[in-house]
């Protein structure tokens, strides 16, 4: 079902943030304007665990993990493979940036509970 403006300001079911009548997604949270009751249910409890990325945010984490975990592998490759000829940096270089880039998507250190 596509979301379609929904005319008033509006209330997320989710984080109870206030958004504007043109939003098609919560400001906060990125859960959606129309949802269903199980839905709604599912994101309150993901949200309550202490996991406020919804929709669009949590596919970008993801992707952060999924670009982190080939970088490291390619830079493990190109470290392997060039090591003896001296022309290790490019692999030290993928290698740190993969490890920043699951880092940042939450992967390496994820949030501790309780």
């Amino acid at each position: 079902m596509a979301n379609k403006e929904v005319g008033y300001q509006w209330t997320c079911q989710v984080c109870d943030q206030s958004n504007s009548p043109q939003a098609n997604v919560c400001a906060r949270c990125q859960f959606p304007s129309h949802a269903s009751g199980r839905e709604i249910e599912a994101a309150k409890m993901a949200f309550s665990n202490g996991d406020p990325t919804q929709g669009i945010a949590k596919d970008v984490n993801e992707l952060g993990i999924i670009i982190g975990i080939l970088l490291l592998c390619t830079g493990g490759f190109l470290m392997k493979f060039c090591w003896e000829s001296g022309g290790s940096a490019p692999g030290i270089v993928l290698i740190l940036l993969g490890a920043l880039i699951l880092n940042l998507s939450g992967y390496v250190w994820p949030k501790r509970k309780g």
